[in-house]
């Protein structure tokens, strides 16, 4: 099994620039191969450290005014220049420990939990292929498996999530999203974590532990 470490860090406000992926025609997809899946280890951090400690560099996301926001302007709010909803005192990670993706074909039958209709459209015609036709059920289809390994006995941090808002407000004006318009107020707060206080971290995240895995397939 190839493992592939992926890790982000993201410190905002921030800009960013994207470079667009890069389009397949169906020769060049039909050219691809592979022998083995992978294993991802994959970590967004969002003004924090690796123990989910937010960053001395920006003030330890603390005080009116600190840079640690997370502003969202909804569509026709416009009132007194502009609404903005800001979430602040803003710093958490996530993390999805050892992600299998791997190669794999769906079931040559349907389940009784399965359900045609999802595979037609709007005037009832099936979207499926070939001999699938029929029924409208994909059987026997190439998928894309995502799944975590271990078993329903043993308790695995599959995933891992730690989030502080310690403030919340609605700011108005064209720059309401600013730190600068923090006005010290709050009408609620947000935190998600762990109370394992024997683990030795400040900031615990809470987990997750998934069985099973889902295909993804085309059609």
């Amino acid at each position: 099994m190839l493992r592939i470490k992926f890790f982000v860090l993201l410190v905002l406000p921030l800009n960013v620039w994207a470079t667009g992926l890069q389009p397949m025609d169906e020769e060049a997809l039909g050219n691809v191969t592979g022998q083995e899946g992978i294993a991802l280890d994959l970590e967004l951090r969002q003004n924090t450290d690796a123990d989910g400690n937010p960053l001395a560099s920006l003030g330890n996301c603390s005080g009116v005014g600190n840079p640690c926001i997370l502003a969202v302007q909804f569509n026709n709010r416009t009132d007194l220049g502009g609404e903005w909803l800001v979430a602040k005192d803003f710093y958490g990670l996530m993390r999805f420990n050892d992600l299998w993706l791997d190669g794999a074909d769906t079931p040559n039958g349907a389940s009784p939990y399965s359900n045609p209709g999802i595979f037609r459209n709007g005037a009832g015609d099936c979207l499926l292929t070939g001999s699938n036709q029929a029924g409208c059920i994909p059987n026997y289809v190439p998928a894309l498996m995502m799944h975590f390994p271990g078993t329903y006995a043993t308790f695995e941090e599959d995933i891992e999530i730690f989030l502080n808002i310690g403030r919340m407000s609605v700011q108005y004006g064209a720059n309401g999203f600013l730190p600068s318009s923090d006005d010290g107020e709050s009408f609620l707060s947000l935190r998600i974590s762990d109370l394992r206080t024997s683990s030795g971290v400040p900031n615990p995240p809470a987990v997750i532990d998934i069985d099973g895995g889902i295909k993804l397939i085309g059609f």
